[in-house]
């Protein structure tokens, strides 16, 4: 069960971002057709100084919508990895499915930069580098709510953000070859 909670959050956040830039899209649309605003110094455009604007909006779809795939990708690699060395077939004291777990990682959080950074259309490396902080911020919950089960410990999920930033230059890097 533990393992399905993981893909479900990355889903979610996949799903809210995508939903998100719909809206967001459709919105800006039909404000670019609706008639010029009201004068400046009405009670209306003074509340909306604080809403975020339609770009800033969309950038957070956007970045919702990437770390949830992140999120998504590196748990059901994770999954696979352990799935694939179960219990049964290791004992308790190898390391194997830890370090499968770890290489899926790896290679899922690069697939997963790559995808990412063939996407943006706007400044690649600064999206991606949000993107990496926001992650490695968001798998704190890792820690928070299956420190026992993981075996993970705060000074664990501070190094992760090095191995984050390592597979986001390598993806970032890589998806030049499919979007220049």
């Amino acid at each position: 069960m533990e393992a399905l909670i993981q893909p479900v959050i990355g889903g979610m956040f996949t799903l809210l971002g995508i939903i998100l830039t719909d809206y967001l899209k459709n919105k800006h649309q039909s404000q670019q057709n609706a008639a010029p605003a009201a004068s400046s110094d009405t009670p209306a455009t003074a509340r909306n100084r604080l809403i975020p604007s339609g770009r800033q909006q969309e950038t957070i779809a956007k970045l919702l919508t990437d770390v949830g795939l992140i999120m998504f990708f590196t748990a059901i690699g994770g999954f696979i990895a352990g799935y694939a060395a179960n219990e049964a077939t290791w004992p308790a004291q190898a390391a194997f499915p830890v370090n499968a777990i770890a290489l899926s990682n790896v290679i899922f959080l690069t697939i997963s930069f790559i995808i990412i950074g063939s996407r943006i259309t706007g400044p690649r490396w600064k999206h991606l580098v949000i993107v990496a902080v926001a992650c490695w911020l968001v798998s704190a919950f890792n820690i928070i709510f299956f420190q026992s089960a993981l075996h993970a410990t705060w000074l664990i999920w501070f190094q992760s953000l090095l191995l984050i930033l390592v597979t986001m230059a390598i993806g970032g890097g890589m998806s030049y070859i499919f979007n220049r």
